[in-house]
């Protein structure tokens, strides 16, 4: 005997179903055009720019390279990997690249600041955080500064590497090149 929530029950079923179908077309590709899309413009940034590496501190090994070759690896990785990402081809090495690139940025330069004068000149250095509380204070999208305190703006950087997540463990998702090519090698 039916009840009457069965056809309301059915029907969530039929849509769940349709949902999940698209999803494993749309989910993916969504999280490849959005990271695409930011990455490509941070590197076209940086290509129409001047380096200005010169003024921040990069962890170890991008420490003892030198601030131009930084500087040419992160600009090209970011337009590289941001139309990789795009197309979805090699999807899992592209995220793994662009979320090194990423952990370098949160540290070289979303994180707190205080300024230093140097030979006349202010200089910015990152600052470690002393407590929980003057970590979550970096947790914003634009910094705040106040008396040679910048409180760091890390929230979207952090945002991005949870958006890779997907993206390294999964691959590219159906509507990926990844994945033509997978199909087209027998793979």
């Amino acid at each position: 005997m039916e009840t009457p929530l069965d056809p309301l029950l059915k029907f969530e079923a039929r849509v769940r179903g349709y949902l999940n179908v698209a999803g494993g077309y749309v989910s993916l590709l969504v999280l490849r055009l959005l990271l695409g899309y930011e990455y490509f413009t941070s590197g076209l940034t940086k290509f129409n720019g001047s380096n200005w590496f010169g003024s921040v501190e990069f962890p170890f090994p991008f420490s003892v390279l030198p601030v131009e070759a930084n500087w040419f690896l992160a600009t090209w990785f970011e337009l590289v990997g941001a139309a990789l990402l795009i197309i979805g081809l090699a999807t899992r090495y592209v995220a793994a690249s662009l979320i090194v690139i990423t952990l370098v940025a949160i540290y070289a330069a979303h994180l707190p600041e205080v300024a230093e004068v140097i030979d006349g000149e202010r200089v910015w250095r990152s600052v470690s955080i002393g407590s929980i509380g003057e970590f979550f204070d970096g947790y914003r999208i634009s910094e705040r500064c106040a008396d040679g305190y910048c409180t760091g703006n890390y929230k979207l950087p952090v945002i991005y590497l949870f958006m890779f997540v997907p993206l390294l463990l999964s691959g590219g998702g159906r509507l990926a090149v990844d994945r033509w090519l997978g199909k087209l090698l027998g793979k």
